[in-house]
Parts: structure tokens; sequence; C-alpha cells
């Protein structure tokens, strides 16, 4: 099957003076026309093609074409013969499942002896060889996730071309984790101090403070089902206020709240109220407090992020006092200036007893080395002698 048909020709002529528009009709779906359509001056002609599709199946099937103008119309019977192709003998092939992903199914093939040989997914062609023999690997990409699909090797290019071989294979989600994926930020303030969105913040015993959940959807597909779960220490007590992306909703964030599907490149944002507890839950000083949030969903990993709250009990935490600390509250003079200018006023009165004390100091050190220069004459004198008397 599958004979492929010459295109065919005919002419249409202005034999008249005058200027000849036609157009052309017909009734058949496997034949095409060009130009449909046209205009042609005194004397002049076109050639108008004729576009048989090729055949599918053996037999005969004939239509009419036509031609009309403002005087005239004409007949055109248009007959299309198509004759039964041998099929080669012995045609041998196999093809089977080699490898598969989440979106791609790889086929091993083999065939000889053929012609127009061609691969069939269910009915759409996947492709063709031009030769009768041929082996190797063709992977069909764009499928969708676990899903199984049947495979057609044929002699010819049609899909009800004979047979050589069928094999079902089927993709898998092995891969799924690289295509859906989450990523997550928190931060965090204190309501009380009004200060900026952070990763970490210090706060007084019994302030309100309030947490903010970033949630982004970062690979090429959409993530459904995402659940996050907040997890907060002892110290610190949920109040409320629970908003996704601005708008309220009711749920149990510490227990875990499903906010929906997140598509490709998309990003949700969830925020919710805190308050520390009263200083008598913290010893005096600096307490860490650290909350951890989690995300997940449908054929996703789990992430997680987390932020550091310091209870401070004890101390004003972050906030000026009017404490001066200075003489005059400049550090210059406080702190250079004026202990230079004592030191100086000490050394003046106090002169005369440095001037006595290092007297002292000095004639002591005099004596102390006399006082060792004599000790070292004597040990030389005793050695001399003792050498002496050894001779």
């Amino acid at each position: 099957m599958g004979e492929v048909l010459a295109n065919q020709t005919f002419i249409v002529r202005n034999t008249g003076r005058g200027t000849l528009s036609w157009s052309e009709t017909d009734n058949m779906s496997w034949l095409g026309v060009t130009p449909s359509s046209g205009s042609l001056g005194a004397e002049d002609s076109q050639t108008i093609t004729l576009n048989p599709d090729n055949c599918r199946v053996a037999g005969t099937t004939s239509g009419r074409i036509i031609v009309s103008s403002a005087r005239e119309t004409i007949h055109i019977t248009v007959t299309r013969n198509c004759r039964a192709a041998p099929e080669p003998e012995n045609v041998y092939g196999n093809i089977r499942c080699d490898t598969s992903t989440f979106n791609s199914i790889t086929i091993e093939y083999s065939f000889s002896n053929g012609r127009n040989v061609s691969l069939f997914r269910g009915n759409t062609r996947i492709n063709k060889w031009g030769r009768s023999s041929a082996f190797g690997n063709i992977t069909d990409s764009g499928l969708n996730e676990n899903t199984s699909y049947t495979y057609y090797l044929r002699n010819g290019r049609f899909s009800n071309s004979p047979l050589i071989d069928s094999v079902t294979c089927t993709t898998n989600f092995q891969q799924i984790f690289y295509r859906q994926k989450l990523s997550i930020r928190k931060f965090v303030r204190s309501i009380d101090r009004n200060t900026e969105w952070l990763e970490l913040v210090s706060v007084s015993p019994g302030e309100l403070i309030a947490f903010h959940i970033e949630v982004s959807s970062v690979g090429v597909k959409e993530v459904d089902s995402v659940v996050i779960r907040s997890i907060l220490p002892d110290q610190i007590e949920y109040v409320g206020r629970l908003r996704l992306d601005g708008t309220p909703v009711v749920g149990d964030i510490e227990k875990g709240l499903n906010i929906g599907a997140i598509p490709a490149g998309g990003r949700k944002a969830m925020t919710f109220n805190a308050r520390v507890n009263s200083k008598e839950a913290f010893k005096i000083g600096l307490t860490s407090l650290v909350s951890t949030t989690f995300v997940s969903g449908y054929h996703t990993k789990t992430v997680s992020d987390m932020v550091d709250v310091f209870a401070v009990r004890g101390v004003v935490a972050e906030i000026p006092t009017k404490i001066i600390t200075g003489i005059i509250n400049n550090r210059f003079i406080d702190f250079m200036f004026l202990p230079l200018t004592i030191t100086l006023i000490i050394l003046l009165l106090f002169r005369k007893y440095f001037l006595i004390i290092t007297g002292w100091m000095e004639e002591k050190r005099r004596i102390i080395t006399d006082s060792n220069a004599k000790k070292r004459l004597n040990r030389i004198r005793r050695l001399t002698m003792l050498n002496e008397k050894l001779d």
C-alpha cells in the first residue's frame, strides 16, 4: 500500500478580448488545486496544478472540478487509481523497551529487508527509516509520567501498514523530585518595637513578635498539596493573626497547614503572630529560642528554615538611655584630655619626692653593682691561689 502519485496539470486560457476572472470548486478531499482562482487578460493563460494525496489503500476514486467565470462553466472529471503495492517477503525486525524516565522512553530497534519502515506510538508516527535495514535506539520525549505507551514497528509509512513487532513501555517518576521542588525563607520581627523582617531578633520577655514564611516553587512543574508546619519553642506562644498572602485563613500552623498548589515559579507567603513568655520563664541574661518551619508538597522533598529569637532578661534590650557616663559626656575630654592633665599635675606636685626616690634607687643600684663586682674578684683570687698550690 501507499503508492506515490505524481502531480498533474491543466491550462486555463482567455480566448476573448476582455479580462477573464475565474474560480475553481471541487468535491474531492484527497485533491489539492493550485491556484484555485485567478484573473487573465486577453489571450493570457495560466497553468493549474493538481496535487493528489498518496494512496493509502488500493482502489479507484473520482471527482469533479468546476472552473467557472461570468460567462462560462467547465466541468473536469478527475480519477485516482491506486494499485496494491507488493510487500517484501521475510521482513525481520523487533523492538523492546530500553530505558525510561519520568517523561521519556527509549526504544531499541532492529529490522532488515523492509521498505519505509516506521515506528508508531499508537497511531502517531515518531520515526521513519528510508533504508531496508537498521538498528539502534530512539528516544520518545514529552510523555506523561507513570503512563504506559504501546509502540508498533510497521513495514510502511501508515498506521495500518503491516506490523513487524510491538511492545508496551511505561514511564516512571523516579526523577519527579528534579521537576517539582520547593524552597523556603523564614523571617521574624518585633511588633512592639516595629523592627524590620530579619533572620534573628533580640526581644524582651512578654514582647509581641511576628513570623513571615515565604514558600517558592523553583522546579519546572506545579507543586500540589503544599503543607507548612512551624515549630515554636516552649517560651514562645502562638497568638493568631494567621494570614496567607495577606488573606486571613483558619488552621493550625504548628500541626501543619495545607496551602494548596504553587505553580512553577510561583510563591506564597504565610504570616502569624506570637508572644514571648513573661520574664519568669527566663534566666538572667540571654536565652536563644529557635523556631523551625518545615514545608513539603506532593512528589517533593521536605525543606526547612529557622530563625533565632534572643530573649534578654535583666538588661534593657536595644533601648537607648540618658545615663551620663562621663564628667561632661564628651568622650575625647572625659577619656583622654582630663586623664593626661591630672597625671601632669600629680607629677608637678610630687616632683621633689620623685627625684628623691629616683636618687635612692640609683644609689641602691650602684651598691648592688659594686657588691657583685667584689664577689667576682674574690672568686677569681681563690681560683688563682688554688692553681698555684696544685703547681
